[in-house]
């Protein structure tokens, strides 16, 4: 993995932390407001699928890195 690569990825990281945060000010709103459980619930879901995404990149990140650790001690 190329260090343009590793670094396409911890710049996707900033933009779904970004959306991570704005999902979680939208739960807090909708529990406040009393939303109803379906509204908090699809919320919910979209918070799981952007950790995983965040998680995902974190992964290749660290495998990128080891590589190129690898690479440099060769």
């Amino acid at each position: 993995m190329s260090f343009e690569r590793i670094k396409q990825d911890a710049s996707s990281i900033v933009d779904l932390s970004f959306t991570l945060e704005n999902l979680v000010a939208e739960k807090s709103k909708l529990e406040s407001l009393k939303e109803s459980k379906d509204k908090i619930l699809a919320v919910d879901e979209k918070i799981s699928i952007v950790k995983s995404h965040i998680k995902t990149f974190l992964s290749s990140i660290n495998t990128g890195l080891k590589q190129q650790e690898a690479e440099l001690n060769g």
